[in-house]
């Protein structure tokens, strides 16, 4: 299953809160990667943040893996997370 999570700074998070946590987010987020877990992240353009693309079994695999991110478990990040699928108009040009 893909999974698009879309993190969100929770009320009271400042830059100068999360920059201690920076190395070690980066060192859990690296280990996901390689695990086949998180299959790209980008930084979003609008606001302070980050979009990941996962693949997971389910929505509470992908949440389990995120709520031990260090930025999550430190209460500045939250993601919401968006369960993504084939799509299925595409069927119709096939008459399925």
């Amino acid at each position: 299953m893909q999974i698009l999570a879309i993190d969100r700074f929770l009320p009271g998070t400042t830059m100068e809160k999360v920059q201690p946590h920076l190395k070690e987010e980066m060192v859990v987020t690296w280990e996901h990667y390689k695990q086949g877990k998180i299959r790209q992240l980008y930084f979003r353009q609008d606001n302070p943040g980050v979009v990941l693309m996962m693949e997971c079994d389910s929505l509470e695999e992908a949440q389990e893996l995120l709520d031990g991110l260090p930025l999550v478990t430190e209460q500045l990040i939250e993601f919401e997370l968006i369960p993504l699928g084939y799509f299925e108009p595409l069927e119709a040009l096939f008459g399925v």
